[in-house]
């Protein structure tokens, strides 16, 4: 066995947290904690998966591989018959998470709400799944708890005295989120606020049964997720300041500070937890994803399975302090699915070789030696999952997805609830193909889409098969393709129209021009650039950009024509405005910086290229 680095461990989860929010109310002396975890660490960005849905990120977080290895591949998944949905379950993780392997190296460990966690696993410690702090009945009758939510099921009765239901809530707790419910009485029968009342209350039941955890039971590794940032942001980003023009005042006022009180919320939470531990006691605080709260929010939310996920953005943060960690060291090309092999690294324990992620070795205080097994898959003895055949309680299913479709990220069940599940299924497919994408196994994803496009038809599923082709160099069939959609989408434009139309013959479109997606032009394009028929591409993009001036890929198009044209100035000037749109885009930073390479201009080349490494 290789060198132990620790002797506990402290994995803390904020979903969607991200430094554009979390830098500014640092300087502003607003989160005294985590200034006070990063100042005495090491830390740095954390890029996501695509597709960046949480369950299934927060798995690959906890085992070091992807959607199609753990199995947890969206939000929802069919029940056993077929004939449903359900939210995703532990009992459909394929693989061992984290807490398995420590399991059967003897070690205890603690898990709270991570997600998805439900049924809680028999492990050696204590498991509190993610169903724990969800409120599914009024607070005037009963509140249970259902079978299977806490580990062991002799702590249910101690553990449940925890929770928070919204309604307790009070008015003096919500006016630090929401101050103008002090003076508004019609306010406080908003929607809005009770989504806000219901999320403080849930962050408030993790807090409360994590905390108690901590002090009242023995551990050798803990895991706490709060997915709070993300509801927040997710109800109420689209009022954080600065105000965008579609947003009205009377609004703004009201929810503005939300998003920042989230963020100091969690922030007093890390200081009561950080107090708890000891100095023999790690930390690693992570974000599975960020979240746009610049000009890059977007202006509506597709309705589309998940489309709230346009909302998040690619990087997440990473924070690591305690034994074990190089203080004031700055993390580059950290990944989520990082965490795993380096949890691994720090207890002295070898990393499967089918893991993906890469040991995060540059936030250690010492020089180790990585040790590495085929798979703890392979490795036999008590992990602590679930014996094959068990399954969740189904109302407790049934609770979980209606807060789903509260949230916006699937539509209620219909009538016809077996195309439903044919219609899950191959969403959850397409997430597969996504992340397949991201993890450069191109072929695979593109049989995936190639499927389910020739069953559904389903522009988007088609758009990506596309992009993949592109990518393939399968230009002719790119080029069919592109056509196909083109013909696809102007049938389903021209139906809308008359939907519309039927609506209102004199103002279908709300004196608006509807204009038809330009995204196959976009990738019709990009194949053309891909064959080096410059021109030909150039004007097709021009034009693209000229109605799509925030599409930053046609930006970086543009520069590379440029850049091959040796046209290096305009070539600088199209990298510009892409990081104009995203500052962080990895690609806009490497194409810069050869435009200032080609021009002689070697210390900005220089600057430019090295930002481009520090982000991947």
């Amino acid at each position: 066995m290789a060198k132990k680095l620790v002797n506990k461990v402290l994995l803390i989860g904020w979903d969607s947290a991200d430094w554009k929010v979390i830098n500014p109310l640092i300087q502003e002396g607003k989160m005294p904690a985590l200034k006070r975890l990063i100042e005495g660490g090491a830390h740095g960005n954390l890029r996501t998966l695509d597709p960046p849905l949480s369950p299934m990120l927060w798995t690959s977080i906890a085992t070091g591989v992807r959607a199609d290895k753990h199995g947890i591949k969206g939000f929802i998944e069919p029940t056993p018959d077929g004939q449903g949905l359900r939210p995703v379950t532990s009992t459909s993780r394929k693989v061992k998470a984290i807490w398995n392997i420590l399991n059967q190296e003897n070690l205890k460990s603690n898990v709270v709400t991570w997600w998805p966690s439900n049924p809680a696993e028999p492990i050696n410690g204590v498991m509190v799944s993610n169903l724990f702090q969800v409120a599914g009945k009024p607070i005037e009758e009963e509140w249970g708890i259902p079978k299977g939510t806490v580990h062991p099921e002799e702590m249910t009765e101690a553990l449940k005295e925890f929770r928070v239901h919204p309604n307790e809530i009070t008015l003096s707790m919500l006016l630090p989120f929401i101050p103008n419910l002090a003076s508004d009485e019609d306010l406080r029968n908003n929607k809005r606020v009770g989504g806000v009342a219901k999320v403080l209350a849930q962050a408030s039941s993790v807090h409360a049964v994590s905390t108690n955890l901590m002090r009242n039971t023995e551990w050798d590794f803990m895991a706490v997720y709060h997915d709070a940032l993300d509801h927040f942001s997710h109800l109420t980003m689209k009022f954080h300041p600065p105000k965008r023009a579609h947003i009205q005042e009377k609004e703004f006022e009201n929810y503005k500070g939300v998003v920042e009180a989230g963020y100091r919320f969690h922030d007093m939470m890390l200081e009561r937890t950080l107090d708890l531990i000891d100095e023999n006691t790690t930390v690693i605080l992570i974000s599975d994803h960020g979240f746009h709260s610049d000009h890059l929010r977007p202006l509506s939310i597709p309705k589309e399975p998940s489309g709230p996920a346009i909302e998040h953005s690619p990087y997440g943060i990473i924070v690591m302090n305690g034994p074990g960690i190089e203080k004031g060291k700055v993390i580059s090309g950290a990944s989520v699915i990082d965490i795993t092999p380096t949890l691994l690294t720090l207890y002295g324990l070898p990393v499967g070789k089918d893991m993906e992620g890469k040991i995060l070795l540059e936030a250690f205080n010492e020089v180790v030696q990585p040790e590495f097994i085929e798979s703890w898959e392979k490795v036999e003895g008590n992990s602590g999952m679930h014996l094959e055949g068990e399954r969740e309680d189904p109302w407790a299913a049934q609770e979980a997805l209606q807060q789903l479709v509260e949230l916006g990220y699937i539509e209620a069940p219909g009538d016809d609830k077996l195309a439903q599940v044919e219609k899950a299924k191959r969403e959850s497919q397409y997430y597969v193909a996504r992340n397949l994408i991201d993890g450069k196994r191109v072929e695979e994803a593109m049989s995936i889409l190639e499927e389910i496009f020739e069953e559904s038809k389903v522009v988007r599923y088609g758009k990506r098969l596309a992009s993949v082709y592109l990518e393939k160099g399968e230009f002719k069939k790119c080029e069919s393709l592109i056509e196909n959609l083109k013909s696809i989408e102007k049938e389903n434009f021209q139906k809308l129209k008359e939907s519309k139309l039927e609506k209102d013959p004199d103002d279908p479109f709300g004196n608006k021009e509807m204009e038809e997606p330009m995204y196959l032009e976009y990738i019709e394009g990009l194949m053309l650039l891909s064959l080096n028929k410059l021109d030909r591409a150039f004007a097709i993009l021009e034009k693209v950009q000229a109605k799509n001036a925030s599409n930053i890929g046609v930006c970086l198009a543009i520069g590379k024509i440029h850049l091959n044209r040796k046209n290096f100035v305009f070539a600088q000037n199209q990298f510009i405005k892409a990081l104009a749109i995203d500052e962080m885009s990895v690609v806009a930073h490497h194409g810069l910086g050869l435009s200032f390479l080609r021009r002689d201009m070697l210390n900005e080349a220089i600057d430019e290229l090295v930002i481009a490494i520090d982000l991947n």
